[in-house]
């Protein structure tokens, strides 16, 4: 897993403008966190996984009314013990303003409890402009929807911000945050942006949890949200910029068909089929890791068979997982399966969905001004050749519209990191403290500009 997930946290802040009918604002937690290490767990008596680990607590959470702080291991909450970061994130998501909360924490090695009542979350802050809180009607429930709005009466040029796969929350983003800090950049150049939280997340009313839902569900979310995007009154409708992110590159040609933005820019994101893709990670990213070369092929040729029978021939994992016992360990110990029928913390089925998807097609069809970024230091996406061919594949069909642009330093989180080599070297703390590259705002803008219909 520490290969194929490298990081996950859940960051919440701020204060704005609403305009919103039915979705109520719910209770946050507000903390930054990590899975607890083997060797951390045997230091306190642990056996792994045991726990979460706080690395920041922000001001005016109820993490901070409960008197949580740094380097607090979580154990319980609420009753419920905690091994690892889901065990959280799952009881958080359904926190409710004024509810009692109690926690069972380690600190330094002495066991308290600590116990408050939920706060509500906040609305985030503007530097740029406003933060105008929404929601888009979805199935039987609602969404959240935020757009950032330049200050004045527009129309104002829109860019739609497709998140990567995890059903972690959009909203309340800290000022330190990348995501924050690329917004607030295209603001300042004039440009609204729209995100929307993923059915389930967030202030999400009447749906599904985000990891129970299937790929079809996901993409037919942003499909209504893009149409939500193309209402709001002082948006250019001409100029309409799809924005993905790791997996949003995937769904930015998806949600094109039958209804092309003006232009989409992807950045990090997969072109292969997902066996293809999954197939470099246990070969190309781990030789990066610096694995043992006979522990990789050895692996590879267990992944092969197992996942072309559960992506492609659409098995279960259960069911592969009991027909044979080095498919239920790589299932376990590389794919996170457990018992919720979870896969990379999304419903196994979401990654077979996936799988179906012909994404040179994809392109062919969106037929748009697209430019692919690659990050120098993007261990996630790899290697350049996937964003190469995705400018060739639109070019191919759509001359003069495609273009790939190389991203010097910069890893799969925009942060000026340095060379794929010295990324590596990295440890998580001095990674976070590595700063985002503002450079692809001045990119973004300039490829935009070009491509604007006036």
């Amino acid at each position: 897993m520490k290969n194929l997930l490298i990081a996950m946290c859940l960051l919440l802040l701020a204060s704005s403008f609403v305009h919103s009918q039915n979705l109520e604002r719910k209770g946050w937690l507000g903390i930054q966190f990590e899975n607890v290490s083997a060797e951390e767990a045997a230091k306190n008596n642990l056996s792994p996984p045991a726990g979460v680990k706080v690395q920041q607590v922000i001001t005016g959470s109820t993490a901070e009314a409960i008197s949580l702080q740094i380097q607090d291991i979580i154990v319980k909450c609420n009753g419920k013990a905690i091994a690892q970061i889901n065990d959280l994130l799952e009881i958080a998501s359904n926190f409710r303003t004024g509810e009692r909360l109690e926690m069972e924490i380690l600190r330094n090695g002495n066991r308290i409890n600590l116990h408050g009542k939920v706060i509500a979350r906040p609305h985030e802050a503007a530097k740029n402009g406003e933060v105008i809180y929404g929601e888009l009607p979805y199935q039987q429930g609602f969404i959240r929807t935020i757009v950032n709005k330049p200050d004045g009466e527009g129309p104002f040029p829109a860019v739609f911000y497709l998140q990567g796969y995890t059903c972690a929350s959009i909203d309340n983003l800290d000022p330190a945050f990348t995501l924050k800090q690329f917004i607030e950049g295209l603001v300042e150049k004039g440009y609204a942006v729209f995100r929307m939280e993923k059915p389930g997340v967030g202030d999400s009313y009447n749906l599904p949890d985000c990891r129970s839902i299937d790929y079809e569900t996901e993409i037919n979310a942003f499909k209504k949200g893009f149409e939500k995007l193309q209402e709001i009154s002082f948006i250019d409708n001409r100029n309409i910029f799809l924005f993905g992110h790791s997996l949003g590159g995937i769904a930015a040609p998806l949600i094109s068909a039958g209804n092309p933005p003006n232009g989409i820019i992807v950045y990090g994101t997969v072109l292969k089929p997902w066996t293809e893709y999954m197939m470099d990670i246990y070969r190309y990213q781990r030789q990066l890791w610096g694995f043992d070369f006979l522990r990789i092929e050895n692996d590879a040729r267990i992944m092969f068979p197992l996942l072309s029978d559960y992506l492609v021939h659409k098995k279960t994992p259960a069911e592969l997982a009991k027909s044979n016992p080095d498919y239920a360990n790589a299932l376990t110990s590389s794919l996170g399966f457990n018992e919720r029928g979870l896969i990379l913390d999304r419903h196994y089925t979401f990654w077979q969905q996936l799988q179906d998807k012909n994404l040179t097609e994809a392109w062919k069809n969106a037929g748009v001004n697209t430019l692919a970024i690659y990050g120098e230091a993007d261990i996630a996406a790899i290697n350049k050749e996937g964003h190469e061919t995705i400018a060739a594949i639109v070019n191919a069909y759509h001359p003069g519209k495609g273009k790939f642009l190389m991203l010097p330093k910069t890893d799969h989180s925009i942060l000026y990191t340095g060379t794929m080599e010295e990324n590596l070297k990295l440890s998580a703390e001095e990674r976070r403290q590595k700063p985002f590259n503002a450079k692809i705002i001045d990119i973004i803008n300039d490829w935009m500009k070009e491509n604007m219909v006036i």
